[in-house]
């Protein structure tokens, strides 16, 4: 761009653009990109923690599924007392994390 701000012309209309217009065609075309990126981000950030709520539910089932079957005996799916211990464990701190993650992210505090 060898021109200066003050001989910018519109090719359409033909006349010079002042610099304070450019400015402001500068400033709305910003304006416009940020709104839109921060729709998409927005979406985005739905999706991923409706599919991470779902994973949680999912898990949490499944850690309950396999304390029910660890304990009745008439089912042979015997684990130790650590074991299950450590599974309900991963479950209680992937619930609390995942959704501390996903709060923190969508209210950016």
């Amino acid at each position: 761009m060898t021109e200066t701000v003050d001989t910018l012309t519109d090719p359409k209309a033909e006349k010079e653009i002042s610099p304070t217009e450019e400015e402001h065609r500068a400033v709305t075309k910003f304006s416009q990109a940020k709104s839109k990126r921060f729709e998409s981000t927005t979406i985005l950030r739905e999706e991923l923690s409706d599919k991470v709520y779902i994973f949680n539910i999912w898990w949490s089932i499944s850690v309950f599924t396999i304390l029910l079957l660890s304990g009745f005996d008439f089912v042979p799916f015997q684990l130790s007392d650590k074991v299950l211990i450590s599974i309900i464990g991963t479950a209680l701190v992937n619930v609390i994390g995942l959704i501390a993650i996903i709060l923190k992210g969508l209210f950016n505090s």
